[in-house]
């Protein structure tokens, strides 16, 4: 029970807090809307620019991608001007260039593309020529598979039994699977290429060539 005092003073205090202006009335520590602002609000406060707004603008400042109007690959190189004709008439053909004077188009692109073996001297080469020739023939039903060292050899042994078009190897990994790996063999061989033959007989791969080219 409260005494006539205690009632008495809890009247004058509410009716102290009804005199007061909103504005002066306690504010709960869970009302955050006097203290919110919005994220364009508080960059216009610091004077800083937003993420969006800087990925937006170098996207508007980015270059327009280059058409294959404008791609320089669609321009004939003199090395592969002086190749591909004589190649399209079924020749015999030893050239040199120097990198990047588009040697590998030179000698893919006029290939008949049934039975083909690309040896080249390194790994690093043969897939460098296997996303060449697959670039050049995505737009075709043509298959090339790689075989060299370093990749699985039960998923060469299977791509090489698919019967594909071109085969880009290395001496020693082709050597391997016609070796030790049944139904492959060269016997439908109809188109020999030899990339780099002077480093392929620099590093020794002369007598797996012979092996290659004169099996039975």
């Amino acid at each position: 029970m409260q005494s006539d005092e205690e009632q008495e003073r809890g009247y004058e205090e509410e009716a102290e807090a009804e005199d007061k202006p909103p504005n002066q009335q306690k504010q709960s520590p869970w009302d955050f809307a006097a203290n919110s602002e919005s994220v364009a609000e508080e960059h216009t406060r610091r004077s800083t620019t937003s993420i969006d707004y800087k990925i937006s603008k170098l996207l508007q400042q980015r270059p327009a991608p280059v058409t294959a109007d404008e791609d320089d690959s669609d321009s004939e190189t003199d090395r592969q001007a002086a190749c591909i004709p004589l190649a399209l008439t079924g020749c015999d053909i030893c050239g040199s260039a120097i990198t990047g004077s588009g040697k590998t188009a030179a000698y893919a692109l006029p290939i008949p593309a049934i039975h083909v073996l690309i040896l080249t001297p390194t790994r690093e080469l043969a897939v460098q020529v296997h996303s060449m020739i697959e670039k050049l023939a995505q737009y075709t039903d043509i298959r090339c598979c790689l075989v060299v060292g370093g990749l699985s050899t039960k998923v060469q042994v299977t791509a090489l039994r698919s019967m594909p078009d071109i085969v880009v190897a290395t001496p020693g990994r082709m050597i391997d699977h016609l070796r030790n790996s049944m139904s492959v063999d060269l016997d439908d061989l109809a188109v020999l290429i030899l990339d780099e033959a002077d480093r392929l007989l620099e590093l020794g791969f002369s007598v797996k060539i012979h092996e290659l080219v004169f099996r039975d």
